[in-house]
């Protein structure tokens, strides 16, 4: 073989090899993704990663957090991995009074919704906020946040409030609510509605109108401006769910705690985007309903661990609990509350939404899980 063609037959070696390297890098991208794990843990067909962000309002320690970053931890175990959860906590991605856009967007798979912040998109999902509208509760315990749960995955099933999430491209997931009943912290003893009587309040919503009839001002004041508030007296007192309170560190202002009356909840509800979910595969769907299953046990034993470690804290800051109420007094409060119901539900209806249907719907299911309770029913 001559120089010549020793050099020709060199070169076409090299053109070859520089002609099959991407075919051969392709070939070995190809088997690492086929030999990614199934949920069964065959390795013979590739996987596809199913990726969703979690947008919270709160910080990861917090007990919604807590159970919420549990949720999503359980689910991709159970499925193999094949669907993971970006956490955002503290309103870093969507700030909470824009959860219901982003998750409607597509922004977020997952997000926790007030209906207090979204009243023209959630008004029938409002009326759960309603003052004392679902205190069944006495106290709060382990077995009452359960009760809870089944309470309010019960009534957002039915129709009309299924339609309502749709309508905002979300599915109802899991309750989410902080604590089972507002709660009134205030600078001097509570003993009575009399003692009320002036004082200044902080509330949202339709509290703000019980409290002025109760002759007390209701007056709104954000979270973040409630200390502030308190320490210079622009308020008396305030209207809020406990884990507000310790994180907020109001006890060392506030040295009274009016329990038992069941001022009524923050209903919260963790959705999911209703396109991505109906988009998951149907054994992953069957994973989130088994974990959702268990969510109600799950979280009832964080709130519950986390209640009694501010109720320590609340005693240790010589928090002065008071849970008597007269029968007198308590009527006045129930007629106050229900006269607020009955202002928002006919706001509600003139405005041609089934509020009263809706509204019942949600007495009836109370009714069913706690038979005690006696419902009000609306004509």
């Amino acid at each position: 073989m001559t120089k010549k063609e020793v050099q020709v037959l060199l070169i076409s070696i090299c053109v070859i090899l520089a002609l099959s390297l991407p075919l051969l890098v392709g070939s070995c991208k190809s088997q690492e993704t086929s030999t990614q794990p199934t949920s069964t843990g065959s390795t013979s067909q590739p996987t596809q990663v199913i990726k969703w962000k979690n947008a919270q309002y709160g910080p990861p320690q917090d007990a919604g957090m807590v159970a919420i970053q549990w949720f999503c931890d359980e689910v991709t175990k159970r499925s193999g991995g094949r669907i993971v959860f970006e956490h955002f906590y503290n309103g870093s991605l969507v700030a909470t009074a824009d959860m219901a856009d982003a998750v409607e967007s597509g922004l977020v798979q997952i997000a926790c919704l007030y209906p207090t912040y979204f009243p023209s998109k959630m008004p029938l999902y409002n009326l759960s906020t309603l003052p004392a509208a679902v205190s069944p509760f006495a106290e709060e315990t382990r077995e009452a946040r359960i009760i809870y749960q089944n309470i309010m995955d019960d009534w957002l099933s039915t129709p009309l409030i299924k339609e309502e999430f749709n309508k905002i491209n979300a599915v109802p997931l899991l309750q989410n609510s902080p604590a089972l009943t507002f709660t009134m912290f205030t600078k001097k003893p509570v003993t009575s509605l009399d003692d009320l009587k002036g004082l200044r309040i902080r509330a949202v919503s339709s509290l703000m109108d019980v409290l002025d009839t109760l002759g007390a001002s209701g007056i709104n004041v954000p979270p973040p401006d409630i200390y502030d508030s308190l320490n210079k007296g622009t308020i008396d007192g305030l209207i809020l769910h406990w884990p507000l309170f310790q994180s907020f560190h109001l006890y060392d202002i506030s040295k009274y705690w009016l329990s038992g009356m069941g001022f009524g909840i923050a209903s919260a509800t963790q959705v999911a985007n209703l396109q991505a979910y109906e988009a998951l595969p149907d054994d992953i769907k069957d994973i989130f309903k088994q974990v959702s299953d268990e969510y109600a046990e799950y979280i009832a034993d964080v709130f519950q661990s986390q209640f009694l470690e501010a109720v320590e804290l609340f005693e240790q800051q010589g928090i002065v609990e008071t849970t008597t109420i007269s029968a007198a007094d308590r009527k006045i409060f129930d007629d106050a509350c229900h006269a607020s119901w009955e202002k928002s539900i006919t706001d509600l209806t003139n405005q041609g939404l089934p509020a009263i249907e809706v509204f019942n719907s949600l007495q009836s299911t109370i009714n069913k899980h706690v038979p005690t309770y006696e419902p009000y029913i609306m004509e």
